[in-house]
């Protein structure tokens, strides 16, 4: 439920050391704009899910897994993620989907998931590379709501790892 998360206004709120006071100005927008719906005051949850791994984290101050686990993630932009596992392969996922939804003339894209893209081995001399086809897909619930989602295509291969194979 709710608006895109709002990072910046999460990472204001990690910042602090003293409680929320809606007598501080900013602290009195916050809590407007947030009973408005218009920012999210809570973390998304992110999943993961690769051979032999999976789990949760949220990113707030900084990625909490959920558990904590012995797994390296992190965030290399807004559009990738990397997962290190404690014998040295990596996992990226950078692929992503997104949802478009148009609700009574406002619109808002927002990227729902990422997808697995390249696995590389510890020493780097052995590499799977992934690649997805564009697709859209349109959910119309009438001319007051439409929901698209788009899933992106890898960009090309950076060449890291062992040589590309075609089967």
């Amino acid at each position: 439920y709710g608006t895109a998360d709002n990072s910046t206004w999460q990472l204001y709120r990690m910042s602090r050391e003293n409680a929320f006071d809606v007598r501080d100005p900013v602290d009195y927008q916050q809590a407007y704009s947030l009973s408005q719906n218009v920012i999210d005051g809570v973390p998304d949850l992110y999943m993961y899910n690769f051979p032999g791994y999976s789990g949760r984290f949220i990113i707030a101050d900084q990625i909490r897994q959920l558990p904590l686990t012995n797994l390296r993630i992190t965030k290399i932009g807004n559009n990738e993620f990397h997962i290190v596992t404690p014998d040295g392969n990596k996992y990226v996922f950078s692929a992503t989907e997104s949802s478009y939804n148009k609700s009574d003339g406002a619109g808002s894209t927002n990227v729902v998931g990422w997808y697995l893209t390249k696995i590389l081995s510890v020493d780097r001399a052995d590499s799977v590379v992934f690649t997805y086809a564009d697709t859209r897909y349109i959910n119309s619930g009438g001319e007051s709501f439409i929901q698209e989602f788009y899933q992106s295509g890898t960009s090309a291969w950076d060449g890291e790892g062992a040589a590309a194979h075609s089967f």
